[in-house]
């Protein structure tokens, strides 16, 4: 996990803080996992867990 500066959008005039950053690329999310370049996927939160599903 990579960290990113600055302020969000929605934050208004709060000061800018550091914010958790991911990205993901490969085509073994693809060929592995069964995402399509271009398809929505679900992101469901848990404590803890983030749930990438295909759609």
């Amino acid at each position: 996990m990579q960290e990113l500066w600055g302020r969000p959008k929605n934050m208004g005039s709060r000061p800018s803080t550091t914010l958790p950053y991911f990205k993901i690329a490969g085509m073994w999310i693809i060929n592995d996992a069964g995402f399509v370049p271009g398809r929505r996927a679900r992101i469901t939160i848990e404590p803890g867990r983030l749930i990438i599903t295909a759609m």
